[in-house]
């Protein structure tokens, strides 16, 4: 795709952070007609909480708007908040990230428990489904990865109030360096993301059970796996996290050239952690494939499986061949019910952990309008750089 000059708007800031919107001009998003390409907020931050709180108070001011009307669409849930004790657990175990949400709120004007209430959606609404014995909605995204060839593909699947809300945030901050694509008013990033050691995907899956005494959302634990220095250290917060609900983690290791597939559920510590080395093909969406445990999965999760394992042949051996899958809008009997590409899939990234790239697709993938691309430096070169470099 052609680009056309960004547009930069600096951001007032103190002196030991710069940070710059830049809004990428590389076409417009395909929810809403005239709607902009996915901004790129850029900002370098110390390490103690006054400095997390300016990096969430920057990202409030720079998309106060997209906050608001993210908190107006989850309607009365956003104005009840979470559960005190819910935001206390929180807080306690992640108080800078905690500041962050803090200062969102701040630089936003967005009520704070409203932020908090957006951070621990899935969670609300999960707990309020299993209480009222309804299956739950939220049964999207699909990964579809070649892991012999290093290659990770993602399509994030939100809601049509979600569409002209995200951005990516490139931050170096208490010395990590990430690159997420965020939703606004969550944290970074509750749907994909990379840093100099890995590269990691999200999806939502559903156990039976939650751990309302103790879990946390899955929101605040992806925002630490962009801290996690290693591949150990990155498992560790997927697997052995008490969780409140549960999520499913596509961790890609840049200088290992490795996949694993990690799944995490409330009262299961660890969760499954199955490596994905030398597979030709793997593809995964809404549901516990090797976690043993009772859990909620919807028509779509089971239509997109045997769609994308079953029907599709060949199965994919190339980028483009994930790109065209993840683009598939047919479902198992072409009736496009279900499709793997939805109406309301909001991007599609390919990681390429030979080249250590990160590619960003708006609207259908098969197209290629390329959004975002990123290389991405080895840790040792990273932490001389304020970002991931933009080519």
């Amino acid at each position: 795709a052609s680009r056309s000059a960004p547009i930069i708007i600096m951001v007032a800031s103190a002196s030991v952070s710069r940070v710059a919107l830049v809004l990428v001009g590389l076409g417009s998003s395909s929810g809403a007609a005239g709607a902009a390409a996915f901004p790129v907020f850029r900002g370098t931050y110390g390490s103690n909480r006054t400095e997390h709180f300016r990096f969430g108070y920057e990202v409030g001011v720079a998309f106060a708007p997209s906050m608001q009307a993210r908190v107006e669409a989850m309607g009365q849930q956003a104005a009840s908040g979470a559960p005190a004790e819910w935001i206390a657990r929180h807080v306690e175990a992640y108080p800078l990230y905690a500041e962050e949400i803090r200062g969102m709120a701040a630089g936003s004007g967005v009520a704070l428990e409203a932020l908090f209430a957006l951070n621990l959606a899935e969670e609300l609404s999960g707990v309020s489904a299993a209480q009222d014995e309804v299956a739950d909605e939220a049964d999207h995204c699909s990964d579809a990865a070649i892991p012999a060839a290093g290659l990770l593909a993602h399509n994030e699947d939100g809601s049509e109030s979600d569409f002209g809300h995200m951005f990516v945030a490139e931050v170096e901050i208490d010395g990590s360096t990430f690159g997420a694509f965020t939703y606004a008013g969550e944290l970074c990033s509750g749907a994909f993301a990379w840093t100099p050691a890995l590269g990691f995907t999200l999806n939502y899956v559903r156990p039976a059970t939650f751990d309302t005494d103790n879990g946390l959302g899955r929101a605040f634990v992806s925002r630490a796996l962009l801290a996690a220095a290693t591949p150990r250290e990155a498992i560790a917060v997927a697997a052995s996290t008490p969780m409140l609900s549960g999520h499913n983690y596509q961790l890609a290791f840049w200088d290992a050239q490795t996949l694993a597939n990690v799944e995490a559920a409330a009262f299961a510590n660890p969760g499954a952690v199955t490596p994905l080395q030398g597979q030709r093909f793997y593809f995964h969406a809404n549901e516990y494939d090797a976690l043993e445990i009772d859990q909620v999965v919807g028509d779509s999760t089971l239509r997109r499986t045997v769609r994308a394992t079953k029907q599709w042949r060949p199965a994919p051996s190339t980028a483009d061949d994930l790109l065209r899958l993840l683009n598939d809008t047919r479902d198992v009997d072409g009736s496009g019910a279900y499709p793997i590409y939805r109406t309301t899939t909001l991007a599609t990234t390919l990681f390429d952990l030979k080249n250590r790239t990160v590619s960003i697709f708006d609207g259908p993938p098969a197209n290629r309008n390329l959004a975002y691309h990123a290389r991405v430096p080895p840790a040792a070169v990273a932490r001389d750089r304020e970002s991931p470099v933009v080519v």
